[in-house]
């Protein structure tokens, strides 16, 4: 069985003969990324460990991104109603204004209507003490998961997986999504590698289950993934809109899952 990727932080939790926790390969190769020449886009990473971590580096500067993006389009995050209360969530006042305003309660879950509570402009909320903490992220793709789908699709070649690192921006209108591809676009700092256009009346949408949304694999390239190895780590961004988010759930998408790996 496949060692756990956490092990590539401590190295199994081993100590070396100084009495420091161990330092394992893959994470040695990550800490040896800012010599000149080390990593290269043109050279994938072909161990599992490796992408894994670079994915864990990356993830909080990949939503640092889609924030940005999204506050120069007006793109919405979906609220996380996994929480027994959005008290416990930090919820900003602007927040809680917002559910005055649409006559909602927000002190429990059971008191939220779905799915008209789901999401939230990023621009009504930025500028609250704590905004992040009522915002659903995307996780990274879990180890079992990328290894179902790297041996499923992949002949086991780690380097097709793109979306370990993901996140997604919502938007009530096509203009505003098409912002948010401009804005993309524009940053110095991404490298677009790959563009899905799942809104193309060509896309045969039986392949997607029925879903329709422009993903994008890019890079980022900056002094933030450079300092942590991760500049060449290729990540998706998932542009949808509302209305088609609305009725996807989480059981909807364990069904696609399973009909992927018929």
């Amino acid at each position: 069985m496949r060692r756990s990727v956490w092990s590539a932080f401590t190295g199994g939790g081993r100590a070396s003969t100084s009495g420091k926790p161990a330092v394992s390969g893959a994470w040695n190769q990550v800490l040896s990324c800012g010599i000149a020449g080390t990593l290269d886009a043109q050279r994938p990473v072909t161990d599992f460990d490796q992408l894994y971590v670079q994915a864990v580096a990356m993830h909080p500067l990949l939503i640092r991104k889609v924030q940005a993006w999204a506050e120069a389009s007006d793109g919405y995050f979906q609220l996380d109603v996994r929480n027994r209360s959005h008290t416990a969530l930090g919820m900003g006042s602007s927040l809680k204004r917002r559910f005055s305003q649409l006559g909602m309660s927000f002190r429990t879950k059971a008191a939220l209507p779905v799915p008209e509570a789901r999401f939230v402009r990023w621009n009504h909320v930025r500028d609250d003490e704590n905004p992040e903490e009522s915002i659903r992220w995307c996780g990274l793709k879990s180890p079992g998961r990328a290894l179902e789908k790297m041996t499923r699709s992949y002949a086991q070649d780690c380097s097709f997986l793109v979306d370990l690192c993901r996140q997604s921006i919502y938007f009530a209108r096509v203009a505003d999504l098409a912002s948010c591809l401009r804005a993309v676009a524009a940053d110095p700092e991404v490298s677009l590698v790959r563009v899905k256009n799942r809104l193309d009346p060509r896309h045969d949408a039986r392949l997607s289950g029925g879903f329709r949304n422009v993903s994008l694999n890019l890079r980022v390239d900056s002094e933030a993934s450079r300092e942590v190895g991760a500049e060449t780590h290729v990540c998706e961004v998932q542009l949808v809109l509302t209305a088609m988010a609305r009725i996807k759930n989480d059981e909807g998408h364990r069904k696609y899952i399973a009909f992927r790996n018929l």
